[in-house]
C-alpha cells in the first residue's frame, strides 16, 4: 500500500500557508487601524458612583435573533464569552460552521493568491439620554463612533478559511471618561472531509469593556477593560439527508480584566465548555434532537464563584417550507457552586428560535430562552428569562426598515436576595441604500427597566444615524 506521508505533509503545508496569509490579511489592517483609533490622552478622572446598574443579559450566540435595542448595541458593544449558549440551530443547512460570514452586500478585493478581502466601515453619530442606565442624575450626551472591519476569505477544495479584524472607537461629547476602543481578531477554518464528516475551528482575541452602568459592580472613574482569548471547535458527523447526525462542541475561553482591579479582579474567569447533540430524522424536513451541555467556570481570584452548569435538552428542528425554519429545545439545567454558601439551582430551561419569511422582501424572527447565569456583582447568580421578536421589511430597491421588541426578566438569587428586574425594549430602524456600497441608516430605541428594589429602575432613549460603506 503506497505511503500517504507526502500527501498528508503537502496538505498540512497548504493549510499552514492559508493560515499565514489570513493572519497577515487580518493583523496588518488591525495594526494600522489601532494606531488611527488610539486615544490621544488619558480620560479625566471622575468621581466614583455607587449607582446600581443592569445585570448581564442572558447569553445569546450569533445563531439567535439580533437584539431589539439596536441603537444601544451600537453605543455599548458587549461580547458573549459563552460559546455553547445557543447551539445546534439549523446545523444541517448552514453554509458555514465557525468561519466568519461575508459582510452582506460587500464586494471583494481579490489578491493573486486567491485570498478575498471584504473591508467595511461604519460611522455613527447619536444621542443617548441615559448613558450609564441610572435611576437619577442621568448623563445625556451626543456621541460618535467609527468601526472599521475586514474579513479575509480563502477556499480550498471545499474547505473555507477566514480571518476577521474589527475595531470600534466611540467618543462621548459630554462624558469623555466613557470613551472606549474595542477590538476583535478571529481566525477560523471549516473543513469538509467527506459527505458525512466536517469540522469547524475558531481562535480569537478580543479587547473589550464593560460600559459604566452595564453590570452590578460599583461604577468606577472609567469603564472596566478586559481581554478574552478563546478557542472553539465543532465536529459534525452525518450527511445532510441522513437519518441521524452527531455534533460535538468544545471550547475554552479566558476573560481577564485590565483595570479597576480592586473591584474587577475577582471576576476574571476561565471557562471550558463541552456539548454533545444527537439528531434523528422524523420527517423529510424535520429532526428530533437530544443535547447535553456542560460549562465549567473557574475564578482564579474569587474561588467562591467557581461553579458548573449542566443542560439537558430534548427538542425539534425543522424547515417546514422554504420560508419557515425553527429550533425548539426544552429541558432542565443545574448550576452548582463549589462553595455551598452560594446556593445552587435546578429548574426548567429552554431555547427556541423561529424564523418566518412569507415574502422574499419580508422576514420575522422570534427567540426565547431561560437559563441561569453568573453574577456581575450582586447576589450569587441570576436566572434570566428573555423573549424578543424582530421584523425586517424591504419596501423597495432602496428603502428597508426593521422593528424589534424584547423583554428580559432577571431574578437574583442568594441568601436574603429578593431583587427582580424586568427590562422592556423597543427599537425602530430605517435604512436607505444610497449606492450598492453605501447605506444610510437611522434608528430609535427605548429601554425601560422596572425593579422591585429601589434604585435599580431606569428609562433610556437612544437616537442614532449611521453610514455603512464597503467596496
Amino acid at each position: 500500500m503506497p505511503s500517504k506521508g507526502p500527501r498528508l505533509t503537502k496538505g498540512l503545508g497548504v493549510r499552514s500557508n492559508i493560515f499565514l496569509q489570513l493572519f497577515l490579511a487580518g493583523t496588518v489592517p488591525m495594526a494600522l487601524a489601532s494606531v488611527a483609533a488610539a486615544q490621544g490622552a488619558a480620560a479625566p478622572e471622575a468621581s466614583v458612583s455607587s449607582a446600581p446598574s443592569v445585570s448581564s443579559a442572558t447569553s445569546v450566540s450569533p445563531a439567535s435573533a439580533p437584539p431589539a435595542d439596536a441603537a444601544a448595541a451600537e453605543s455599548t458593544p458587549l461580547y458573549d464569552i459563552k460559546s455553547t449558549s445557543f447551539s445546534g440551530s439549523l446545523g444541517a443547512t448552514s453554509a458555514t460552521i465557525l468561519t466568519a460570514p461575508v459582510p452582506l452586500g460587500a464586494a471583494a478585493y481579490k489578491l493573486e493568491n486567491g485570498l478575498y478581502l471584504y473591508p467595511t466601515v461604519k460611522a455613527g453619530y447619536g444621542y443617548d439620554d441615559n448613558l450609564q442606565q441610572t435611576t437619577n442624575n442621568a448623563i445625556a450626551t451626543s456621541y460618535y463612533s467609527l468601526a472599521p472591519q475586514v474579513v479575509a476569505e480563502m477556499k480550498n477544495h471545499g474547505d473555507r478559511y477566514t480571518g476577521s479584524a474589527a475595531l470600534n472607537r466611540t467618543n462621548y461629547l459630554n462624558s469623555s471618561a466613557d470613551n472606549f476602543t474595542t477590538s476583535d481578531l478571529h481566525f477560523a477554518a471549516d473543513n469538509i472531509y467527506s459527505v458525512r464528516a466536517s469540522s469547524g475551528l475558531s481562535v480569537g482575541l478580543v479587547n473589550g469593556i464593560d460600559p459604566r452602568g452595564s453590570n452590578d459592580l460599583a461604577v468606577q472613574a472609567v469603564p472596566n477593560q478586559w481581554q478574552t482569548a478563546n478557542i472553539d471547535g465543532r465536529f459534525i458527523y452525518g450527511a445532510r439527508e441522513a437519518k441521524g447526525r452527531i455534533e460535538i462542541d468544545a471550547g475554552s475561553q479566558s476573560k481577564t480584566y485590565q483595570n479597576n482591579l480592586s473591584s474587577t479582579a475577582a471576576y476574571d474567569v476561565n471557562q471550558t465548555s463541552v456539548a454533545g447533540r444527537f439528531f434523528v430524522r422524523v420527517g423529510t424536513q424535520s429532526m428530533a434532537l437530544v443535547e447535553v451541555r456542560n460549562d465549567f467556570f473557574s475564578y482564579p481570584n474569587g474561588a467562591i464563584n467557581n461553579n458548573a452548569e449542566r443542560h439537558y435538552f430534548a427538542g425539534l428542528t425543522w424547515e417546514a417550507t422554504a420560508a419557515t425554519t425553527g429550533l425548539v429545545k426544552l429541558g432542565q439545567m443545574t448550576k452548582d457552586f463549589g462553595d455551598g454558601s452560594r446556593g445552587s439551582y435546578a429548574g426548567g430551561s429552554w431555547e427556541a428560535q423561529i424564523s418566518w419569511q412569507p415574502l422574499t422582501y419580508s422576514s420575522w424572527v422570534a427567540h426565547t430562552s431561560r437559563a441561569a447565569a453568573d453574577t456581575t456583582g450582586y447576589g450569587s447568580f441570576v436566572i434570566n428569562s428573555s423573549a424578543d421578536a424582530s421584523w425586517i421589511h424591504r419596501w423597495n430597491a432602496y428603502i428597508s426598515s426593521n422593528v424589534g421588541i424584547s423583554s428580559l426578566q432577571t431574578d437574583y438569587q442568594g441568601t436574603g436576595i429578593t431583587r427582580a428586574d424586568t427590562t422592556n425594549t423597543v427599537a425602530l430602524g430605517l435604512q436607505y441604500q444610497v449606492q450598492r456600497w453605501l447605506r444610510l441608516g437611522f434608528s430609535l430605541s427605548n429601554a425601560v427597566r422596572s425593579s422591585n428594589t429601589v434604585g435599580y429602575a431606569y428609562n433610556r432613549n437612544i437616537a442614532l444615524v449611521t453610514l455603512d460603506a464597503s467596496l
